[in-house]
């Protein structure tokens, strides 16, 4: 009789990123969506429970959005 080995391979987990420091105030420019760039200033900085930066960012005339970090762009 032939026994068939089965190997679980174990990935390590890969390093957070390095996330850049994002505070109150700031001034960055945003791409909520394809091919337009807002110019915003960021009002809150959350995390959610996956552990991902989101930012409440507003622009234009009381025009407020959440927006990733990785929708940041300078």
């Amino acid at each position: 009789m032939l026994f068939r080995r089965t190997y679980i391979l174990l990935v390590p987990k890969k390093p957070p990123k390095l996330s850049r420091d994002f505070h109150v105030g700031d001034r960055v420019n945003v791409n909520p969506h394809r091919g337009r760039t807002f110019e915003a200033v960021i009002k809150a900085v959350t995390t959610d429970q996956k552990g991902r930066v989101r930012l409440q960012v507003e622009f234009g005339k009381d025009k407020k959005t959440f927006v990733y970090d990785w929708q940041v762009c300078d």
